[in-house]
């Protein structure tokens, strides 16, 4: 079975995020910017890797730890709950905790989130830090 890695990166210098088109076994980044100009960026201090879960929302976009989704609690009601995808050394593996403050957490494979009629990506950590207030 063939799966493949894939990762985006934030870079805390200019805030923005982007999909390198490759990342080296010394952790260098490489990216082909839209101008066709490629760069090998070797400060990767200033970029935060994010791994995709394997998963798609509702609209068919990867999710990525970082990613803030709204997910429905019951599929019978509207009520909606956001959380955050982190990655839990406890839980080894993806986690998702509430990015309401109430204390929820959840493994990512778990309720209705293996449902990806009812996951819905509305942001992420670094572009949308204001969705993680309480």
């Amino acid at each position: 079975m063939k799966r493949e890695i894939i990762i985006r990166a934030w870079d805390t210098i200019s805030n923005e995020m982007f999909v390198p088109t490759m990342i080296n076994g010394h952790g260098d980044l490489r990216h082909t910017w839209d101008g066709g100009e490629t760069w090998l960026l070797k400060d990767t201090d200033s970029f935060i890797i994010m791994l995709s879960v394997g998963l798609k929302d509702k609209n068919g976009i990867d999710i990525y730890e970082g990613d803030i989704l709204s997910i429905g609690t019951k599929p019978y009601t509207k009520l909606q709950s956001n959380y955050e995808i982190i990655w839990s050394d406890t839980m080894f593996g993806f986690h998702l905790v509430s990015a309401n403050g109430d204390g929820d957490e959840y493994g990512i494979y778990t309720r209705n989130v293996r449902n990806n009629d009812v996951r819905e990506i509305i942001g992420n950590r670094y572009e949308h830090p204001d969705l993680l207030k309480i």
